[in-house]
């Protein structure tokens, strides 16, 4: 990505991780119509931006931020044009078995728009990011606006012991 040093380093399952923004990429996908988009972006923020989030974001992980937040952090988000969520969704659309919105127009293809799953996929994604000493959370200005999933994952400096970003 633009503007990250080659030298910045996370630490985790490459597997898992991979799974994880790969279920947030196939959901962004399966539910933007045809015209539609989607983005991925990444930024790098520092201890105090992160502490600046935890009015809007303590209520999508109860232990994040009671713990020591490190000095930086990547936060990659993935956005797109598609069908949005209603606000009272975006926080229980983690949880086991979640499928939100009029399902009538859904298809059964897990990979066709609309196409629905069992509702374990963002539920993976969540543990897989917070096993991480990460944070994943969603934004939506309501159905039809789109959404944007975002997650953070501490940077890593191995050599000196504490997440840092070089």
């Amino acid at each position: 990505m633009q503007g990250f040093p080659d030298d910045t380093i996370i630490r985790g399952d490459v597997h898992h991780l991979q799974r994880a923004f790969g279920r947030l990429l196939e959901n962004a996908i399966k539910f933007t119509p045809e015209g539609g988009w989607v983005r991925i972006t990444g930024r790098v923020l520092q201890q105090k931006e992160v502490s600046g989030l935890a009015k809007n974001l303590k209520a999508f992980s109860e232990s994040f931020f009671d713990s020591v937040l490190v000095e930086s952090y990547l936060e990659i988000s993935i956005s797109d044009s598609g069908i949005g969520l209603e606000q009272e969704d975006q926080i229980r659309i983690f949880d086991k078995f979640q499928e939100v919105g009029d399902i009538s127009g859904h298809s059964t293809s897990q990979a066709r728009f609309g196409g629905k799953g069992i509702g374990l996929g963002l539920t993976l994604a969540k543990g897989i990011i917070e096993t991480h000493a990460g944070l994943i959370w969603v934004e939506s200005a309501g159905p039809d606006q789109g959404s944007c999933f975002s997650a953070l994952l501490p940077l890593v400096d191995p050599d000196e012991g504490r997440y840092v970003l070089d």
